[in-house]
């Protein structure tokens, strides 16, 4: 990474317990489960960065 342009950004989770419950899905074996879960929060996480 560039050190004139790298940025070091603190997360947050606001929510550990639905974090916690989401994990295994994305992390898991199963691909349908996960690209089902991308689709259905797809809009939502492309707002996370703005």
């Amino acid at each position: 990474m560039d050190v004139t342009v790298r940025r070091l950004l603190k997360g947050n989770v606001k929510d550990a317990l639905g974090a916690d419950a989401v994990f295994p899905t994305l992390m898991g074996d199963q691909v349908e489960p996960r690209h089902q879960l991308i689709e259905q929060n797809a809009l939502i996480a492309r707002n996370v960065d703005n």
